[in-house]
């Protein structure tokens, strides 16, 4: 995998989210958390997920907590359906010193 591909797959899972909670693509970043979990930044929030079962673990959000469900359940969703992608994308935070130029 090239680093081009990695940020390329990056983009388009942080896209889907963006559409999938109705906000803008500029305020959705995923990573890689500290704790090796996946982190969905929402702009000053963030939900850090398990990167197998997509299950959250970490919250960090000001906000309504219907609403914030209504993310978390959204944000899976896009997780699930995009599960090689994410595999792929995990893989490449994990190696990257193995990503091609």
């Amino acid at each position: 995998m090239t680093k081009r591909e990695a940020i390329h797959i990056q983009e388009t899972i942080e896209l889907l989210i963006s559409e999938a909670i109705c906000r803008p693509p500029k305020g959705v970043r995923i990573s890689l958390a500290l704790n090796g979990r996946l982190r969905v930044a929402l702009g000053d929030d963030y939900v850090n997920f398990d990167k197998q079962d997509f299950l959250a673990h970490y919250v960090s959000f000001k906000g309504f907590y219907s609403e914030l469900v209504a993310i978390i359940q959204r944000i899976q969703s896009v997780l699930e359906g995009s599960a090689d992608s994410i595999a792929k994308l995990v893989w490449s935070y994990e190696n990257i010193k193995e990503l091609q130029d």
